[in-house]
């Protein structure tokens, strides 16, 4: 098998194994934003009941259906998720005073002992915080003496499969009504659940958490069955058995929560119309439960693999409370993936800023490579030259293009001014000198100086130098280009027997 397929069966595949007294649930899949994806699912009957039998003491019946399910070595997964059989574990519930939670795993192990039969010390338990209220805590205690899950983890290794989650029958059901949102956080409910051939499983639940189970058989004393027929009666055939077990449920869960059972769940046994006739005389409304998270159309009756796929999703997501040793949970690489994940996610961004900020740099370059290009024409700058250098001459050649586009735009032309000039200044009047002056690179704009004399004193009294500039601020021709004049001097002196006038005005 080739490296791709193996990180995919290890990470991405599930593989759940339901063993029931009767039966081996086994189911293969993945998570969908939707649901679970099932690729293989089946029921396999055992020829023998293993009611009281553990994992290893039942090793040859379980054998033979996994060897069924997975007939080579390319089909066994590296890791499954197995239930605790329901003889080998410790559901309790009980309050403690709200404690920092860094405490409350000693608290708890502490005050669980004495609830529990055995030394804590000899158990693998999980807990949950149920609610909290007034200065408490409510906690619901799983738990199971460590050779019963040795024993179990013991049969799987021997398989070459890694049993990395470990979670008992009333945690899987309630985990199926949670991934549905059936129940409320506040309500309490009863969940009735059989299994072929001879068995109704009764769990009841508060704050979305088991708080007890009831395992019962229909006919007792029964327990060997003909289980290659695994059949599946209709609530109705045996109601008036378990009628008293159902009523006794109810009085204990109210009696312990102080909480009304708002509804009853059914699953496993054939559909039948005189499930609402039972509902209506009982009192509390009965409902299916709800599977649609299971991808799965061509499969019937969904409900009956409940379990199976509660622990299936368990295999693909967090477990909701999982009872696998320490050791066995240190060997699943599956713990590694949200690290590999983030680290994948971490490693990806930094590829992708990488690339846009690379995208950036090498626009920028190829456009001052096109300039360096440009320039070459002219030999005007040196192709080596700096990265300062190459976009300060850019923006001096782009003032350059504006200031001549705007030259020709508006038309400023010297030869214009001075023809237009000589119709502005007075008979006795002459020009010495007029500069225009506009660098290019500087933020400064054009300016022309006229520099001329006035020879003799104006007809009209006033001095000759402002009778000019008058005329060039009212003359178009002349002021094109320039926002404002102004005389900036104006000198007197003699020449031979007449005065003589000499200035300066300057458009800007």
């Amino acid at each position: 098998m080739g490296l791709i397929s193996n990180i995919k069966k290890t990470f991405f595949n599930g593989t759940a194994i339901y063993v029931s007294d009767d039966f081996i649930d086994i189911a293969k899949g993945g998570l969908t934003k939707n649901g679970i994806r099932i690729s293989f699912l089946q029921r396999f009957p055992l020829l023998k009941n293993i009611r009281n039998l553990s994992y290893m003491d039942a090793k040859d019946e379980i054998d033979k259906t996994l060897d069924k399910a997975f007939p080579n070595s390319e089909d066994k997964p590296y890791r499954v998720a197995i239930n605790l059989k329901d003889d080998s574990f410790i559901l309790r519930h009980f309050t403690l005073r709200e404690i920092p939670a860094k405490e409350l795993k000693h608290a708890i192990a502490f005050e669980a002992q004495k609830y529990v039969p055995y030394p804590v010390e000899d158990l693998v338990y999980g807990f949950k915080v149920c609610a909290k209220k007034g200065g408490f805590q409510e906690i619901i205690f799983a738990a199971s003496e460590i050779k019963n899950l040795r024993n179990a983890t013991e049969y799987f290794k021997t398989k070459e499969m890694l049993p990395s989650i470990i979670e008992p029958m009333p945690i899987l059901m309630v985990r199926a009504l949670n991934l549905q949102g059936e129940i409320e956080r506040e309500g309490a409910y009863i969940e009735i659940h059989y299994e072929p051939s001879n068995k109704v499983i009764i769990t009841g639940i508060c704050h979305r958490q088991p708080h007890f189970l009831k395992e019962m058989q229909i006919f007792p004393g029964e327990d060997e069955f003909k289980t290659a027929e695994l059949n599946y009666p209709f609530l109705n055939d045996i109601w008036s058995i378990i009628e008293g077990d159902v009523v006794g449920s109810v009085a204990y869960l109210k009696r312990e929560t102080k909480k009304e059972v708002s509804k009853i769940f059914i699953s496993g046994f054939s559909s039948s119309p005189e499930e609402e006739n039972i509902a209506k005389d009982f009192g509390i409304p009965f409902k299916r439960i709800n599977v649609s998270f299971l991808k799965c159309p061509d499969v019937t009756n969904k409900d009956r693999f409940l379990p199976v796929f509660a622990l299936l999703h368990d295999s693909l997501s967090a477990p909701f409370l999982n009872l696998a040793p320490e050791e066995t949970i240190r060997d699943d690489p599956w713990v590694f993936k949200p690290v590999a994940v983030k680290i994948a996610l971490t490693f990806f961004t930094i590829i992708a800023l990488h690339t846009v900020f690379a995208t950036a740099i090498s626009s920028r370059i190829k456009n001052i490579d096109a300039v360096k290009k440009n320039s070459e024409i002219y030999k005007m700058i040196d192709l080596n030259a700096s990265r300062e250098d190459i976009v300060r001459y850019k923006d001096i050649m782009e003032e350059k293009a504006a200031f001549i586009n705007n030259i020709l735009s508006n038309r400023i032309y010297v030869s214009e001014k001075l023809i237009q000039l000589s119709k502005d200044i007075a008979p006795n009047s002459w020009i010495d000198g007029l500069t225009l002056r506009n660098i290019i690179g500087e933020k400064t704009a054009a300016t022309m100086k006229i520099n001329g004399s006035v020879y003799g004193v104006a007809e009209t009294g006033s001095s000759g130098a402002n009778v000019i500039l008058e005329n060039i601020r009212r003359d178009e021709n002349i002021m094109t280009g320039f926002k404002e004049v102004e005389l900036v001097s104006v000198k007197k002196r003699k020449l031979l027997e007449n005065e003589v006038t000499e200035f300066e005005i300057l458009l800007k």
